[in-house]
């Protein structure tokens, strides 16, 4: 339902309803009707479908459907997290791998792996680590010497493999902290090789 009116509101079409309406198919109808209305193709952008309350009912009963009265007026851009590597099933993502097969199934969508050699960057990925450290509100990294910021920027970036996800809780964990952690610490190694699991452990 808020994916739904979040997208009817950015483009302006919100439908009028009454408490006897459903929300959802008139903010459906409506959306359905501005595409079908355009001259052009039009580019919808979800991130974070994993996030969702509901990710596979998204796809199977909002973005599915739309997709299916629209496929040359609508193009679907939807961003699903993963705990990164080149390896990574749907199997082995819990509710984002339902939303990922569902993607590629009921939309015949095409996977763009973020992550793979073509597109990524170490470098963007220690900067985005450095980002949170530096400017979480209280953060000790705020004021701490430039080389200690990037010596736990550099092991986090390194433990974290290719994961966003990982990285940015990593981050956010020791940011919170009330002094900058040692990069050699023997028990936050420990939690960082354990990936997601480890740093919600230790977070």
């Amino acid at each position: 339902r808020q994916v739904v009116t979040q997208i009817c509101h950015d483009l302006g079409r919100l439908a009028h309803t009454g408490s006897w309406d459903d929300p959802v198919r008139a903010n459906m109808e409506a959306l359905s009707e501005f595409i079908a209305g355009r001259n052009a193709p039009v580019t919808v952008v979800i991130d974070a479908l994993d996030e969702a309350e509901d990710p596979a009912d998204l796809v199977r009963s909002v973005l599915g459907p739309l997709r299916q009265q629209h496929p040359e007026r609508l193009c679907l851009l939807v961003g699903v997290r993963s705990p990164g590597g080149d390896n990574t099933g749907a199997e082995e993502l819990g509710e984002a791998g339902e939303a990922l097969s569902d993607l590629t199934a009921v939309l015949e969508a095409t996977r763009i792996q973020a992550d793979d050699d073509l597109r990524w960057k170490r470098r963007d990925f220690t900067t985005f680590v450095r980002n949170i450290l530096t400017n979480t509100a209280n953060s000790p990294y705020r004021t701490a010497d430039r080389t200690a910021v990037n010596r736990v920027a550099e092991v986090i970036s390194t433990l974290a493999g290719r994961s966003y996800l990982v990285a940015g809780v990593a981050a956010s964990s020791v940011a919170e902290r009330t002094e900058v952690i040692a990069p050699d610490d023997p028990a936050w190694l420990e939690e960082l090789k354990g990936g997601l699991l480890g740093v919600f452990r230790g977070d």
